[in-house]
């Protein structure tokens, strides 16, 4: 009986049984991966890449391309409550911070408000851009997987 159950736990483990789909998990790395990698191939000067949970509507934002660099951008206005508290604690880790701004009428207008969110510099690092993006989506917004992404390039 006892080798019978070490046998069963034994297969969880090298399965890779852990409660969630892994091959779903790996996908949605793989697109957030690849949308990322077409977004550092491009050259013009406004591109960027949305990452959206199709059921939700949820969503992360990067900027950038081949001459910029990668720009993680989430503003505080799409996360709820808890879902603030939450990317505090996540975006801690990946040493990035609320941080807010001035809003202008126009370039070199007058200040008519402010803007918060969370936003990153990450240069080429598409690897630590995948996995920003991925715990977004898991860990802030709690999304269960499998997830299905709606990816927006331009």
């Amino acid at each position: 009986m006892m080798r019978a159950l070490l046998v069963l736990i034994c297969s969880f483990v090298l399965t890779g049984y852990a409660g969630e789909p892994q091959g779903a998990k790996i996908e949605g790395r793989k697109t957030i991966r690849a949308a990322l990698e077409r977004l550092m191939e491009r050259s013009n000067d406004d591109a960027f890449v949305i990452i959206e949970d199709k059921k939700t509507k949820k969503f992360v934002q990067f900027l950038g391309g081949k001459t910029q660099g990668l720009v993680l951008d989430l503003p505080m206005q799409a996360l709820t409550s808890q879902e603030l508290v939450r990317a505090k604690i996540v975006f801690d880790k990946f040493n990035i911070q609320l941080e807010e701004w001035e809003v202008y009428d126009q370039p070199g207008g007058r200040v008519v408000g402010t803007q918060s969110g969370f936003n990153k510099y990450l240069g080429k690092d598409v690897d630590t851009a995948t996995e920003i993006a991925w715990a977004v989506l898991t860990e802030i917004y709690l999304l269960g997987e499998p997830l299905e992404l709606s990816i927006e390039e331009n």
